[in-house]
């Protein structure tokens, strides 16, 4: 564990980071390692020296078993003597799932863009929705535009374009800025996709299809939103998870 020390208190107490290692390699590390530290810039920002993550996923690199499935946690927590500590918890995998039910929620988070800020807030939310069958919390503007769920991105389909939410009020979500990268990448074996960036979140009424997307479960399609029951086109489906398997590589 690594602590740095605080001049100031920060309005965010707590950020964390995760992703799904699979014998040996992962999807986005480096997203997931860049993301960490601009959240641990932004969470405490009056800290001397400015504390580098770099330690904690070293450690964690060094670590993790090159054999298995395994979902290791690395976290910044202020401490109660100001203190900034890092430190990092491999934690084996959950299982997976292959199909997502969502149910909405009011965002009441006060810090969507750092991930883990608002523990109890979306631990909250999460239990509400999940003792009524939902696998997640899915959270929408006043207007019922969709945003993000408590644990994933959500992305929708309008035929073969692809609205994103680029709310100000969502996680710099790893998965999804790989899916868009290869959408618009033009590479041979990737179907041509126009994508839709919606700042003011995913409009119902255009989409036809959702899917929910994270670091753990990687691409798995919304099958229920609020018990109502969603289409779900296989073919598309089944390639783009084919895709998403081009994107690990080796820790």
């Amino acid at each position: 564990m690594t602590s740095h020390p605080q001049d100031h208190a920060s309005s965010a107490d707590r950020v964390i980071d995760s992703l799904l290692i699979r014998d040996g390699h992962a999807r986005a590390l480096d997203r997931h390692r860049q993301r960490f530290q601009r959240a641990v810039e932004t969470a405490f920002p009056n800290t001397t020296p400015p504390p580098s993550a770099d330690a904690v996923w070293d450690e964690l690199l060094a670590t993790v078993p090159r054999e298995g499935s395994w979902f290791p946690l690395v976290e910044a927590r202020r401490a109660e003597d100001a203190r900034v500590e890092l430190s990092v918890e491999v934690r084996p995998a959950p299982p997976l799932r292959a199909h997502t039910r969502l149910s909405a929620v009011a965002d009441r988070r006060r810090f969507p863009q750092l991930k883990g800020a608002d523990p109890v807030i979306t631990a909250e939310d999460r239990h509400a929705v999940v003792t009524h069958g939902a696998d997640d919390a899915l959270y929408v503007t006043e207007a019922g535009r969709l945003l993000e769920a408590a644990n994933g991105a959500v992305v929708g389909w309008n035929g073969a374009d692809l609205h994103v939410c680029t709310s100000e009020r969502v996680l710099d979500s790893t998965t999804v800025g790989l899916l868009v990268g290869e959408a618009e990448s033009g590479r041979p074996g990737v179907p041509f996709t126009r994508v839709v960036r919606c700042p003011e979140g995913i409009d119902t009424s255009v989409v036809q299809e959702l899917w929910y997307l994270n670091a753990l479960h990687g691409i798995t399609p919304v099958t229920q939103l609020n018990g109502a029951w969603m289409r779900v086109d296989d073919d598309r489906l089944i390639l783009w998870q084919h895709i998403a398997e081009t994107w690990w590589r080796p820790v």
